[in-house]
């Protein structure tokens, strides 16, 4: 069985690893391969310099650049793979903004794990029938 390939782009160690331990419990698709970023320019160097990830999770507030610029930056390389705004900000306009500029989804901080693998396992569903 493939590896599915996760980026994790959070400021925050202590989300990246809960959430890491959440998905590996939770999703019920394994093996689960994660890549780690903890802000929008190093995930940004990441994407591409690699082939894709199946999915982004991304955190909004992050330093060098948040996770909005990072989304429209790799939107206009191209990159269609499915991205998931995770952030505790719950502005409707930011939450447009996210979307209109590429994010599949917009999840709020604190996200239970069953709750954040659906919609994992949702997105890699829409991912894998565009392929």
């Amino acid at each position: 069985m493939t590896a599915i390939k996760i980026l994790l782009v959070d400021d925050s160690a202590v989300f990246r690893r809960l959430a890491k331990q959440a998905i590996e419990q939770e999703l019920g698709m394994s093996p689960v391969d994660f890549i780690e970023r903890d802000n929008g320019k190093e995930a940004l160097f990441w994407v591409r310099m690699n082939p894709p990830a199946d999915i982004i999770l991304m955190d909004w507030n992050m330093p060098e650049m948040n996770g909005l610029e990072c989304i429209r930056e790799i939107r206009a390389h191209g990159n269609l793979t499915p991205i998931m705004m995770i952030t505790i900000d719950r502005e409707k306009s930011d939450i447009v903004d996210v979307i209109r500029a590429g994010a599949n989804n917009y999840l709020l901080k604190p996200i239970d794990a069953a709750t954040l693998c659906k919609k994992i396992r949702q997105a890699l569903q829409i991912s894998q029938a565009k392929n």
